[in-house]
């Protein structure tokens, strides 16, 4: 062999022992839990990086039933709903989460196990855009079946060069954080810095923007009946000793104003009762509707921002999911909280001179 060539050889062997002691490297740390849970490291769980650690946590927990949603939902305490329920219940939300984003981590926890329970938190929002719209990048490589597609996580760069120094400099200085538990994962209402009450719930948007022309009332249907049809009706049907316990979040009072400012009113009132009668002829799905329970929605000392809960409110949906309340037996409990919405904002605007 000339040497010329015996150099080439030398050098692809060369690179592609390093691209095996990468891989090597990234299979024993697992940042991710792509392969199994962590045991000598703490994962930081960040609410960012949710789409790279719920495929692991699905795959890989001691559970039987998921809890889905988005943000509405990351406080929840699943501790609470095994009690309630007799469940091992495992949170595996998506901020911002489209319907295609849950449903691709319920396919993992229906591939490793069956569920006796899916709880679902359904926001409309999830639902009325394209099946196909993500708001964040989904590495799918982790979500597949496919064990060979997992080199895009042995071979990244990111993992290799930030996400491993990090943990091991964490483990090196002692700097590890605080163990995270099945109720504390993803759980932003307990960090210290978030405040509830009035003035941050009516600063949190700005009425002097121009008020936008009200969307057709089915401007969202076809996107909502593409969602269902292809992320939740395939569900309900292949599993149906499973009980999926659905509901429609308690959003502020001040949400419904904005919407109607924001032109979406109409069309998302009209999705949310397109949702609800979708469902309702499934044996193995039940309906609960928070959208207009007054006792919650107008109390803003119990929320954020115009949308988002304190823990309180994640204890008391679980508590009503338990105990039945706010049912929704047929479309007319849907009709009387569309009913009530819409006075909400419409009396708001006319206090706004709207």
């Amino acid at each position: 062999m000339d040497q010329p060539k015996k150099w080439m050889r030398g050098v692809l062997i060369a690179f592609a022992l390093l691209l095996a002691c990468c891989a090597f490297t990234v299979y024993l740390a697992d940042p991710y839990q792509v392969y199994r849970l962590a045991s000598w490291f703490t994962p930081l769980y960040s609410n960012g990086e949710q789409a790279y650690y719920n495929p692991g946590l699905a795959r890989h927990s001691d559970y039987d039933a998921v809890f889905l949603g988005t943000s509405m939902v990351e406080n929840t305490l699943v501790s609470q709903v095994d009690e309630r329920f007799g469940t091992r219940c495992v949170k595996l939300p998506f901020q911002g989460g489209m319907a295609g984003n849950h449903a691709k981590v319920l396919q993992i926890a229906f591939d490793t196990r069956p569920l006796t329970h899916v709880f679902y938190g359904m926001d409309m929002y999830s639902f009325v855009r394209d099946p196909k719209f993500s708001s964040f990048e989904m590495p799918l490589y982790l979500y597949d079946n496919n064990p060979f597609n997992r080199v895009a996580y042995l071979l990244n760069g990111d993992v290799l060069l930030r996400h491993i120094p990090g943990l091991l400099h964490r483990q090196l200085t002692g700097e590890e954080p605080e163990p995270v538990t099945a109720d504390t994962i993803y759980a932003w209402g307990l960090e210290e810095n978030i405040r509830y009450g009035e003035k941050d719930v009516l600063g949190s948007y700005d009425f002097t923007q121009p008020a936008q022309e009200m969307l057709a009332y089915d401007a969202f249907a076809d996107h909502a009946n593409a969602n269902f049809d292809r992320y939740v009706r395939p569900f309900l049907e292949e599993h149906p000793d499973t009980e999926f316990i659905f509901f429609f979040p308690p959003y502020s009072a001040l949400e419904w104003p904005i919407m109607h400012h924001r032109g979406h009113l109409d069309a998302v009132l009209h999705t949310m009762e397109q949702l609800a009668e979708l469902l309702l002829p499934y044996p193995n799905a039940r309906l609960h509707d928070f959208t207009a329970n007054l006792d919650w929605i107008e109390d803003f000392g119990l929320y954020k921002d115009y949308s988002h809960y304190s823990p309180a409110v994640n204890a008391w949906i679980v508590d009503a999911l338990a105990n039945g309340d706010f049912l929704v037996h047929d479309l007319f409990d849907i009709y009387d909280s569309i009913d009530m919405l819409e006075e909400i904002a419409e009396n708001f605007s006319i206090r706004q001179g709207g």
